[in-house]
């Protein structure tokens, strides 16, 4: 059964600072029965490559991959407010109801219109792209770069506190590794750091089944369009 109240959700307020990159969107929750964040703000920093510029689009899908589906997950009906557009809507959408495809209960979103910013829209580069490749360090990820060795892919890897085994914090082994592996191959590493376990303090199998999708994804979209990444 759903609440039968609707709690709300807003997206309207980010920043980045291109100088440190750091980027910093903060959560707005209203009428929600629990407390479902532990901390009101998404905290982001790209450590080696940092974009002159992260869109609001950008941000909003950051935004959606942190909170959507972790509501959703949770049987919260809500209403997201903010400077989102359709073709998000419709995306995240349905990126949630795939994720609970055999589950008896379902998302329930509803989507509500505010203002949007004027932002003049970022074109890619013409010409050939570069490979991008997520890179966790896993047997899967090393086969993947042996595959691409040769085209020198950049390599993105998430990092950030109590997130399995890139705490760079608690150890920093792959830390070192990654960067042997960076300068003896001449590969380069994006780095993007997060909050989202300090944010939802879930366990990992939790973690990885509602968030992990759209969280590899979306932090990485500004990097890939600043190096023309395919």
């Amino acid at each position: 059964m759903w609440p039968s109240g609707r709690g709300r959700i807003f997206f309207d307020d980010y920043r980045y600072n291109p100088a440190d990159g750091q980027l910093i969107i903060n959560i707005r929750a209203q009428r929600l029965e629990k407390q479902y964040f532990s901390s009101n703000v998404i905290r982001l920093k790209y450590m080696t490559i940092k974009p002159a510029v992260i869109t609001e689009a950008e941000a909003a899908d950051i935004f959606c991959a942190y909170t959507i589906p972790h509501l959703s997950a949770q049987d919260v009906a809500i209403d997201v407010y903010g400077a989102i557009n359709q073709e998000q809507r419709d995306f995240w959408t349905a990126y949630c109801e795939k994720l609970f495809i055999g589950s008896l209960s379902k998302p329930d979103i509803r989507w509500l219109s505010r203002n949007r910013r004027e932002s003049t829209a970022l074109t890619m580069p013409h010409g050939r792209s570069k490979t991008a490749l997520l890179f966790g360090g896993g047997v899967e990820s090393l086969a993947a770069l042996s595959d691409f060795l040769t085209q020198k892919p950049l390599l993105l890897s998430l990092v950030g506190p109590l997130w399995m085994n890139n705490d760079y914090e608690k150890s920093n082994l792959k830390y070192d590794l990654e960067n042997r592996l960076s300068a003896e191959f001449d590969i380069e590493v994006a780095r993007v750091w997060h909050n989202i376990k300090e944010v939802v303090k879930m366990p990992d199998e939790y973690t990885n089944k509602y968030i992990t999708g759209g969280l590899m994804y979306h932090p990485f979209m500004p990097i890939v369009r600043a190096r023309h990444c395919g």
